[in-house]
């Protein structure tokens, strides 16, 4: 079976505590996966997968979201940057992830 086509993250909207995400559909995705780190100095992409960020202080966070094209993300820092992507899955194989946008999580 082939991967789905990778999706492209169209907007991250910042607000108190989270973020919403829109991104575009994919071809032959049953789901997505919502991909996020915090921002630390020093960090440029997102890191291509979770292992590689296990070993650090800002591990990347997978959330699967279901069959969406938007998503808010909570309980955020507040005042802190994220790094956010989406990858497309059909339950067997993952799409590759998609284009990262970061946002400055708002405060009260």
């Amino acid at each position: 079976m082939p991967a789905p086509s990778t999706p492209v993250l169209q907007n991250v909207d910042p607000g108190i505590a989270q973020v919403r995400l829109g991104w575009s559909t994919s071809s032959g995705a049953t789901a997505y996966i919502v991909r996020y780190y915090k921002v630390v100095s020093g960090t440029s992409a997102m890191r291509a997968s979770v292992q590689t960020a296990a070993t650090t202080s800002d591990p990347v966070v997978e959330v699967p979201v279901g069959n969406v094209t938007n998503y808010t993300v909570q309980n955020l820092e507040e005042n802190a940057t994220y790094a956010f992507s989406v990858a497309a899955t059909n339950g067997v194989v993952q799409s590759a992830p998609s284009n990262e946008m970061q946002a400055e999580v708002l405060s009260k």
